[in-house]
């Protein structure tokens, strides 16, 4: 019993040592990418929430998906990436409590998880849209969206809660904290990533090869000017109308999920592989590539993963013209009414100075 206690405070011991240790230069300039990733999603997607709240053209269900993935990527910056920050600055040593680490975990992965959700959702909005673009706001009524995306983040918290527990060992610890902070439990993170990343990406993936089909089938009926028979993709001009007008949006949307997978597919991969190898892509067991593993470690884990919830708001911008007018004509406003109070309020300062 005292030779455990002994290693207890021989472990806490040199954890503090490490914890006391300057900060390297290499981790230095990453803490300083990280706050300036953090600043701008958190400036860019709450312009998107503000955006989409201050226009009443921008009510529709599509929007209302775009703010609520903007919100999980708020969250990501306000409930993760300080913790990512900090534990960079502490040579990635964790340098916080057990709690602490538990709660990092579980807002990582209910953000992740809330992303992709919201965009299996927004994919099988947009395949609605271009399905039935007549028919589409009897099938999405205004109870219909709430109940789609209060959906998303009830499964984002189902997911991102059952990690509480140790699945693997039942009365091993639930996280690690002498090697940064960690979770020993195989069976979650393989459960977390089928469930909350891969199983939404096959309905994403299944929802965009409809909406291709569909938009081929549209093509070529343009180009055989003709319509197909019994479809429902194009039955009249003012049909042909409004699915141009949904498959520019279904596009748009389209570019944020290709970021989204471009940005998180390798993470995934490479947790599972560290999850069920412990060997694979180790530096300690293959000195050769540590420079290599070393690479992938921050480009795929450390880098892409936080660039994608910043990202997002610019690309809403550069390719959906309704949100990009609605933007800028939000901010005009805000500032607008800013130097108005401004100026009210150097008028009152000056009459009561007089």
């Amino acid at each position: 019993m005292s030779m455990i206690r002994d290693n207890i405070t021989s472990t806490a011991a040199s954890q503090l040592e490490l914890c006391r240790q300057p900060t390297f230069k290499a981790f230095i300039a990453q803490s300083c990418f990280l706050i300036f990733i953090a600043i701008i999603t958190l400036l860019g997607n709450l312009s998107v929430c503000l955006t989409v709240l201050f226009n009443s053209s921008l009510h529709t269900l599509t929007s209302y998906l775009v703010a609520s993935l903007a919100c999980s990527d708020l969250m990501v910056a306000t409930f993760s990436l300080p913790f990512r920050i900090y534990q960079t600055l502490h040579n990635t040593n964790w340098c916080l409590s057990e709690n602490a680490c538990l709660f990092w975990i579980w807002a990582d992965l209910f953000c992740c998880c809330a992303s992709i959700g919201n965009l299996a959702l927004i994919s099988i909005e947009r395949f609605l849209a271009t399905k039935y673009p007549l028919r589409y706001h009897q099938i999405v009524t205004r109870k219909t969206s709430w109940l789609m995306l209060s959906s998303v983040w009830i499964y984002s918290l189902v997911v991102s809660s059952s990690g509480l527990t140790n699945w693997t060992f039942s009365t091993g610890m639930r996280v690690g904290i002498d090697n940064g902070c960690y979770k020993p439990d195989p069976y979650f993170y393989t459960f977390a990533a089928i469930m909350g990343f891969f199983f939404p990406l096959i309905v994403i993936f299944c929802a965009y090869c409809h909406i291709f089909k569909i938009a081929m089938e549209h093509f070529r009926a343009i180009s055989r000017l003709t319509t197909p028979i019994q479809s429902s993709v194009c039955q009249g001009s003012e049909n042909q109308t409004l699915y141009k007008q949904q498959l520019k949006a279904t596009k748009t949307l389209a570019i944020v999920v290709g970021a989204f997978v471009i940005c998180w597919l390798p993470t995934f991969i490479i947790l599972l592989v560290k999850t069920w190898c412990q060997t694979c892509l180790n530096s300690h067991d293959n000195p050769e590539l540590s420079g290599l593993f070393y690479f992938i470690n921050i480009a795929f884990v450390y880098t892409l993963p936080n660039i994608n919830s910043a990202i997002n708001p610019f690309i809403y911008v550069v390719f959906s013209k309704d949100l990009r007018q609605a933007f800028i004509k939000t901010f005009k406003s805000l500032y607008q009414d800013f130097y108005d109070i401004s100026k009210s309020q150097r008028q009152s300062d000056i009459t009561s100075f007089s």
